[in-house]
Protein backbone atom coordinates (compact mmCIF):
# COMPACT_ATOMS: atom_id res chain seq x y z
CA UNK A 1 0.00 0.00 0.00
CA UNK A 2 1.87 2.94 -0.85
CA UNK A 3 1.30 6.07 0.64
CA UNK A 4 3.65 8.01 -1.33
CA UNK A 5 6.73 7.83 -3.96
CA UNK A 6 8.71 8.14 -0.60
CA UNK A 7 6.80 6.05 1.53
CA UNK A 8 5.44 2.85 2.12
CA UNK A 9 3.41 1.10 4.34
CA UNK A 10 2.76 -2.83 3.30
CA UNK A 11 2.14 -5.85 4.38
CA UNK A 12 3.19 -9.67 3.51
CA UNK A 13 1.62 -12.90 4.14
CA UNK A 14 3.71 -16.15 2.83
CA UNK A 15 2.47 -19.96 3.42
CA UNK A 16 4.89 -22.65 2.93
CA UNK A 17 4.80 -26.48 2.65
CA UNK A 18 8.03 -27.74 4.53
CA UNK A 19 10.07 -30.50 3.05
CA UNK A 20 8.12 -32.66 5.52
CA UNK A 21 4.73 -31.56 3.92
CA UNK A 22 4.08 -29.40 6.82
CA UNK A 23 2.56 -25.83 6.98
CA UNK A 24 4.32 -22.86 7.89
CA UNK A 25 3.52 -18.98 7.82
CA UNK A 26 4.12 -15.51 8.28
CA UNK A 27 2.25 -12.56 9.11
CA UNK A 28 4.19 -9.05 8.83
CA UNK A 29 3.14 -5.27 8.47
CA UNK A 30 5.76 -2.54 8.21
CA UNK A 31 6.46 0.47 6.70
CA UNK A 32 9.68 2.09 4.87
CA UNK A 33 10.48 5.61 4.50
CA UNK A 34 12.86 7.32 1.19
CA UNK A 35 15.15 10.22 2.33
CA UNK A 36 16.84 11.27 -0.77
CA UNK A 37 18.65 13.90 1.70
CA UNK A 38 21.05 11.02 2.58
CA UNK A 39 19.59 8.94 -0.50
CA UNK A 40 18.62 6.06 2.23
CA UNK A 41 15.78 3.82 3.01
CA UNK A 42 14.86 3.51 6.43
CA UNK A 43 12.26 0.55 7.38
CA UNK A 44 10.61 -1.33 10.19
CA UNK A 45 8.41 -4.39 10.18
CA UNK A 46 6.96 -6.95 12.83
CA UNK A 47 6.15 -10.54 12.27
CA UNK A 48 3.67 -13.59 13.64
CA UNK A 49 5.41 -16.91 12.40
CA UNK A 50 3.83 -20.52 12.50
CA UNK A 51 5.73 -23.30 12.15
CA UNK A 52 6.13 -27.25 12.57
CA UNK A 53 9.13 -28.72 13.78
CA UNK A 54 10.51 -32.19 12.81
CA UNK A 55 9.32 -34.36 15.39
CA UNK A 56 5.63 -32.95 14.97
CA UNK A 57 5.13 -29.37 17.38
CA UNK A 58 4.05 -26.76 16.38
CA UNK A 59 5.70 -23.03 17.17
CA UNK A 60 4.62 -19.59 17.26
CA UNK A 61 6.92 -17.01 17.45
CA UNK A 62 6.63 -12.76 17.35
CA UNK A 63 9.38 -11.06 15.64
CA UNK A 64 10.58 -7.27 14.80
CA UNK A 65 12.93 -6.17 12.11
CA UNK A 66 14.95 -3.10 11.22
CA UNK A 67 16.80 -2.36 7.90
CA UNK A 68 18.35 0.39 6.09
CA UNK A 69 19.27 0.40 2.60
CA UNK A 70 21.40 2.45 0.80
CA UNK A 71 23.17 2.42 -3.05
CA UNK A 72 26.34 0.79 -1.85
CA UNK A 73 25.41 -1.42 1.59
CA UNK A 74 23.10 -2.30 3.26
CA UNK A 75 22.44 -3.00 7.48
CA UNK A 76 19.52 -4.72 8.88
CA UNK A 77 18.81 -6.37 12.06
CA UNK A 78 16.15 -9.00 13.64
CA UNK A 79 15.00 -10.79 16.72
CA UNK A 80 12.12 -12.96 17.30
CA UNK A 81 10.85 -14.36 20.78
CA UNK A 82 8.56 -17.21 21.14
CA UNK A 83 4.94 -17.17 22.67
CA UNK A 84 5.61 -19.99 24.78
CA UNK A 85 8.91 -20.85 26.43
CA UNK A 86 7.90 -24.45 27.49
CA UNK A 87 9.70 -27.85 26.84
CA UNK A 88 8.25 -30.17 24.98
CA UNK A 89 8.54 -34.03 25.80
CA UNK A 90 10.01 -35.82 22.33
CA UNK A 91 9.44 -39.78 24.97
CA UNK A 92 12.18 -41.94 26.54
CA UNK A 93 15.29 -43.65 26.05
CA UNK A 94 15.93 -46.37 28.23
CA UNK A 95 19.22 -46.59 29.34
CA UNK A 96 21.24 -50.10 27.94
CA UNK A 97 23.92 -50.09 30.48
CA UNK A 98 22.68 -51.62 33.81
CA UNK A 99 24.33 -50.78 37.41
CA UNK A 100 24.12 -51.39 40.55
CA UNK A 101 23.00 -49.63 43.84
CA UNK A 102 22.44 -51.24 46.67
CA UNK A 103 20.19 -54.47 46.42
CA UNK A 104 18.81 -53.11 42.90
CA UNK A 105 19.42 -52.93 39.39
CA UNK A 106 18.96 -49.71 37.76
CA UNK A 107 19.13 -47.70 34.14
CA UNK A 108 20.06 -44.33 33.33
CA UNK A 109 17.12 -43.67 31.57
CA UNK A 110 17.49 -40.20 29.40
CA UNK A 111 14.25 -38.17 28.83
CA UNK A 112 14.35 -35.93 25.39
CA UNK A 113 12.38 -32.51 25.30
CA UNK A 114 12.02 -29.97 22.38
CA UNK A 115 11.86 -26.08 22.62
CA UNK A 116 11.69 -23.41 20.41
CA UNK A 117 14.63 -20.79 20.18
CA UNK A 118 14.63 -17.43 21.13
CA UNK A 119 17.17 -15.69 18.05
CA UNK A 120 18.33 -12.67 16.64
CA UNK A 121 21.00 -11.53 13.65
CA UNK A 122 22.66 -8.90 12.08
CA UNK A 123 24.11 -8.63 8.71
CA UNK A 124 25.90 -6.07 6.27
CA UNK A 125 25.62 -6.24 2.64
CA UNK A 126 28.18 -4.49 0.27
CA UNK A 127 27.42 -4.39 -3.69
CA UNK A 128 29.94 -6.23 -5.94
CA UNK A 129 32.35 -4.06 -8.47
CA UNK A 130 31.09 -4.74 -12.24
CA UNK A 131 27.50 -6.74 -10.95
CA UNK A 132 25.68 -4.27 -10.06
CA UNK A 133 22.79 -6.92 -9.56
CA UNK A 134 24.84 -8.88 -6.65
CA UNK A 135 25.40 -7.91 -3.16
CA UNK A 136 27.43 -10.02 -0.59
CA UNK A 137 26.00 -10.39 2.78
CA UNK A 138 27.44 -11.13 6.31
CA UNK A 139 27.04 -11.47 10.13
CA UNK A 140 26.68 -13.00 13.30
CA UNK A 141 23.61 -14.59 14.98
CA UNK A 142 22.32 -15.69 17.73
CA UNK A 143 19.96 -18.81 19.78
CA UNK A 144 19.30 -19.08 23.09
CA UNK A 145 16.46 -21.07 25.03
CA UNK A 146 15.58 -22.11 29.18
CA UNK A 147 17.43 -25.20 28.84
CA UNK A 148 20.53 -23.90 27.00
CA UNK A 149 23.31 -21.39 26.89
CA UNK A 150 23.37 -18.44 24.22
CA UNK A 151 24.99 -19.87 21.35
CA UNK A 152 26.27 -17.81 18.42
CA UNK A 153 27.13 -18.28 14.89
CA UNK A 154 27.96 -16.81 11.91
CA UNK A 155 25.88 -16.70 8.04
CA UNK A 156 27.33 -15.23 4.58
CA UNK A 157 24.82 -14.88 1.67
CA UNK A 158 25.28 -13.97 -1.52
CA UNK A 159 21.76 -12.59 -3.29
CA UNK A 160 21.68 -11.65 -7.03
CA UNK A 161 18.73 -10.20 -9.38
CA UNK A 162 19.28 -11.89 -12.36
CA UNK A 163 17.16 -10.01 -14.10
CA UNK A 164 13.82 -7.96 -13.38
CA UNK A 165 11.52 -10.65 -12.27
CA UNK A 166 14.25 -13.66 -11.40
CA UNK A 167 16.22 -13.15 -8.28
CA UNK A 168 17.86 -16.22 -6.42
CA UNK A 169 20.42 -16.31 -3.31
CA UNK A 170 22.82 -18.69 -1.52
CA UNK A 171 23.49 -18.45 2.38
CA UNK A 172 26.00 -20.55 4.64
CA UNK A 173 25.54 -20.53 7.99
CA UNK A 174 27.39 -22.13 10.78
CA UNK A 175 26.99 -22.87 14.49
CA UNK A 176 27.48 -25.41 17.40
CA UNK A 177 23.50 -26.27 17.78
CA UNK A 178 23.52 -27.13 13.68
CA UNK A 179 26.94 -26.98 12.39
CA UNK A 180 26.84 -26.18 8.82
CA UNK A 181 24.25 -25.72 6.34
CA UNK A 182 23.21 -24.06 2.93
CA UNK A 183 20.41 -22.76 1.56
CA UNK A 184 19.43 -21.60 -1.56
CA UNK A 185 16.47 -19.70 -2.45
CA UNK A 186 14.99 -18.99 -5.92
CA UNK A 187 12.50 -16.32 -6.76
CA UNK A 188 10.41 -15.09 -9.94
CA UNK A 189 8.17 -12.16 -9.73
CA UNK A 190 5.20 -11.95 -12.46
CA UNK A 191 3.67 -8.64 -13.15
CA UNK A 192 3.14 -6.45 -16.23
CA UNK A 193 6.38 -3.92 -15.37
CA UNK A 194 8.84 -6.47 -14.65
CA UNK A 195 11.37 -6.87 -17.64
CA UNK A 196 12.10 -10.89 -17.31
CA UNK A 197 14.97 -10.51 -20.21
CA UNK A 198 16.91 -7.44 -18.81
CA UNK A 199 19.67 -8.64 -16.12
CA UNK A 200 21.82 -7.40 -13.65
CA UNK A 201 20.28 -4.32 -13.44
CA UNK A 202 21.09 -2.20 -10.70
CA UNK A 203 18.03 -0.82 -9.04
CA UNK A 204 16.71 2.70 -7.92
CA UNK A 205 16.35 3.60 -4.63
CA UNK A 206 12.37 3.51 -5.15
CA UNK A 207 12.34 0.43 -6.67
CA UNK A 208 13.88 -1.00 -3.87
CA UNK A 209 10.98 0.25 -1.87
CA UNK A 210 9.31 -2.56 -2.98
CA UNK A 211 11.74 -5.25 -2.00
CA UNK A 212 10.75 -8.40 0.37
CA UNK A 213 12.19 -8.36 3.83
CA UNK A 214 14.83 -10.07 4.39
CA UNK A 215 14.78 -12.53 7.35
CA UNK A 216 14.77 -15.99 8.18
CA UNK A 217 11.04 -17.47 8.07
CA UNK A 218 11.58 -20.69 9.68
CA UNK A 219 11.34 -20.98 13.39
CA UNK A 220 14.49 -22.63 15.04
CA UNK A 221 14.19 -25.44 17.36
CA UNK A 222 16.17 -28.20 19.33
CA UNK A 223 15.45 -30.90 21.64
Amino acid sequence: IGAGTDELIFNNTRLNFTDRGELAANFGIGGRRFFESINRIVGISTWFDTDKSDTGNRYDQFGIGIELLGENWDLRANIANPTAHGSNSLGTVFGLTPFFQTNQILFNDIALAEQALTSADIEFGVGVPNFPGVKVYAGPYWYDSEDREDKFGTRVRVEAYLSDAASGQIAVSNDPLFGTTLNVAVSYAIGAKWQPLRPFRKKTMRERMFEQVARINRIPSRN
